[in-house]
């Protein structure tokens, strides 16, 4: 219970933190013209259907500001009075990751060099068709859109207009610094590349952990069973956050799994379970349906 208070208080503090940098020093006046902007893109992009607009007026921009400075300064607060409880539960966390890890590694150690050669032969399988995909998919509708109207003007309508198209909060915020400072002339390759990147990072730590919770051949079965579908090559390369949303599922429902099988690094669990929830939600709202999965696996 203690763990997860501090993951809780943890969390609103970085909430809180991550609104202030987006909100809190940016005045009304200078974003009210940028979201009438994405209100009209938007209602371009969803045509021939009607686009339901942003309503902002500068009263509930007062509030958020209001908002994130509080989230800030309860999750501080917070974190501040327990300070002992909680580096003693930051510390206790850092070993059981580092415990998994060395759990996950050994247990590469302990496969057949056969089984290595295969393992090594499907996941560059796997990337080699991303790598295709990548380059050679042309950009989607929606793709355009989402760099175009809503993360060109900046992190703050990037993350202030949620409503569709742009619901994909979090993934227009990691496209954005790249489109920002990158040098290289090519918008329509960054703006894969988060995506890209998060999968293929996924792909080898999900077949890893997967394998160490079950056996080689039901991991090598779900990889090819998913990794292998139009739908899921789709969504490893494509500038949306369908991808990212897919690596949270797994995440949460495989901390869910480790969970349901003992005591036994239950701290990392509940912190992996945690984030890849509210990073899942934070990536598309439709993260409701995973998450409520999870939670009737954690709780039945």
């Amino acid at each position: 219970m203690r763990t997860l208070l501090l993951l809780l208080l943890a969390g609103v503090g970085l909430a809180g933190l991550h609104l202030v940098l987006l909100y809190g020093f940016v005045p009304y006046a200078a974003l009210a013209p940028a979201l009438d902007a994405a209100n009209t893109a938007a209602e371009v992009a969803s045509a021939p259907w009607p686009a339901q607009p942003l309503a902002h007026n500068a009263l509930d921009y007062a509030r958020l500001r209001g908002v994130a400075w509080g989230l800030l300064i309860v999750g501080a607060l917070g974190l501040y009075y327990w300070r002992s409880a909680a580096r003693r539960e930051a510390q206790r966390l850092a070993h059981d990751a580092h415990r998994a890890g060395r759990a996950l590694a050994a247990g590469w150690r302990r496969q057949r060099l056969a089984t290595r050669w295969a393992t090594g032969a499907l996941l560059l399988a796997v990337a080699a068709v991303r790598t295709y995909l990548l380059v050679q998919m042309p950009f989607n509708p929606d793709e355009f859109v989402t760099v175009d109207y809503f993360v060109a003007p900046g992190p703050a309508v990037a993350a202030g207009f949620y409503l569709l198209p742009n619901n994909h909060l979090l993934h227009s915020l990691l496209v954005w610094p790249l489109l920002r400072w990158s040098p290289v002339g090519a918008p329509d390759l960054l703006a894969r590349l988060p995506v890209f990147g998060l999968g293929l990072i996924g792909l080898v730590v999900g077949f890893a952990v997967l394998t160490r919770l079950t056996t080689w051949r039901i991991a090598a079965l779900a990889t090819l069973l998913f990794q292998f579908l139009p739908m899921g090559m789709e969504y490893a390369v494509t500038a949306r956050g369908y991808g990212p949303q897919t690596l949270c599922t797994q995440a949460a429902w495989l901390a869910a799994l480790v969970l349901l099988r003992g005591p036994r690094g239950h701290r990392f669990a509940w912190a992996v379970w945690a984030g890849a929830s509210v990073v899942g939600f934070y990536f598309i709202p439709t993260f409701l349906y995973p998450f409520a999965g999870s939670v009737a696996a954690i709780v039945c």
